[in-house]
């Protein structure tokens, strides 16, 4: 029972983490979307790259675009430590169904 629920718990959180990841993936493709013809319209025809008309515009979608960029980096760094945990957590379970079947075989 303790070893199904702490891979339940786990599991959980690695698909929390994803979902999150990709709702925030989700966010910056619109963001994206926004910036590109706010750039088209501005940056471009002045001659500026994306990153110099970011790093230059006062505008809210740009600043919007870059927070949705620091999110989803942030989102993936969960995603990863989630992913880490399952994985530091399956070599646990095996550990744990390993020690099992030594008491099982022990006591037959």
């Amino acid at each position: 029972a303790d070893i199904t629920r702490s891979t339940d718990e786990l599991e959980d959180a690695l698909y929390k983490a994803h979902d999150y990841a990709f709702r925030c993936g989700q966010q910056l493709t619109r963001a994206q979307v926004d910036i590109n013809v706010e750039y088209e319209r501005g940056g471009k025809a002045d001659g500026l790259s994306f990153e110099d008309f970011l790093w230059r515009s006062r505008s809210i979608i740009a600043d919007i675009y870059q927070e949705k960029e620091k999110t989803v980096s942030m989102s993936l760094d969960r995603l990863f430590e989630a992913y880490e945990d399952c994985r530091r957590g399956e070599v646990a379970v095996q550990t744990d169904l390993t020690s099992l079947k030594m008491e099982y075989l022990e006591a037959a």
